[in-house]
């Protein structure tokens, strides 16, 4: 490909629901618990500590607070006519971890975490609006770009779980429980993951029809993938050129 631009197409296609995007890119709702948990105490640090004279009082600084609120809406808008479904997620923590970086009297290890979580769900709206030219649908869209946005997103998360539970001890009992008891749900309703996908993959993966052998070449001709017709397809391809091809 000559470009980047000509490497890139408008992704049109199914795009992922909601559910489905708490399910498999939050692990089922708990980094964004913890995210929202831990950006709603900064903000309230940072709101209760800064005077209103900090505050912008220029006309040209509300024009541009304004501006930037009715570009965002547009987008937002924008993003759910193209049926972009989790910029409502995705869209509202960046900015909010954007306003978060921005503000005073943050530390930069923390402004750090609040770029890679901007980024990271950034990179997930990505997904939905572009793939690769020549790509299978848009596989290594997904696959690359949400390896780096689950990394990121958990990344932070890690960080952001330990200033909760740090923070917690200055909350109220009642606001303690509101956070500790969907943690802990969520928690355990996490740990089942690596279980449950386990065993999704191994079925899904497995013929049910293959013999008891350790010859990969029977498995191949009972796989659900078309393995065995991949197989033949580049054996043909390749002929004179590839060893080991046993024949058609």
């Amino acid at each position: 490909m000559n470009s980047l631009s000509l490497a890139l197409q408008k992704w049109v296609f199914g795009k992922a629901t909601v559910r489905r995007f708490l399910l498999i890119s939050c692990t089922g709702g708990l980094p964004l618990f913890v995210i929202l948990v831990w950006f709603a105490w900064e903000t309230y640090q940072w709101t209760n500590k800064t005077r209103l004279s900090e505050l912008p009082e220029s006309t040209k600084a509300k024009k541009w607070i304004i501006g930037a609120g009715i570009f965002l809406i547009v987008l937002l808008l924008g993003l759910l006519i193209l049926k972009v479904g989790i910029a409502l997620i995705a869209l509202p923590v960046c900015v909010w971890a954007l306003v978060l970086l921005l503000s005073p009297r943050q530390s930069d290890g923390k402004r750090f975490l609040y770029f890679i979580i901007g980024t990271g769900f950034l990179l997930t709206l990505v997904v939905e609006l572009v793939h690769l030219v020549g790509d299978i649908g848009r596989m290594n869209v997904v696959f690359k770009l949400y390896m780096q946005a689950w990394l990121l997103i958990n990344l932070a998360t890690a960080s952001g779980l330990a200033i909760v539970l740090r923070k917690q001890k200055r909350w109220t009992k009642r606001i303690q429980a509101l956070v500790q008891i969907p943690l802990i749900i969520l928690l355990m309703s996490a740990t089942l993951f690596p279980i449950l996908a386990t065993r999704d993959k191994a079925t899904d993966r497995m013929s049910y029809v293959a013999p008891h052998t350790l010859d990969g070449m029977e498995y191949m001709q009972s796989s659900f993938f078309s393995i065995w017709m991949a197989y033949r397809w580049i054996c043909r391809k390749t002929i004179g050129r590839l060893n080991g091809c046993r024949k058609m």
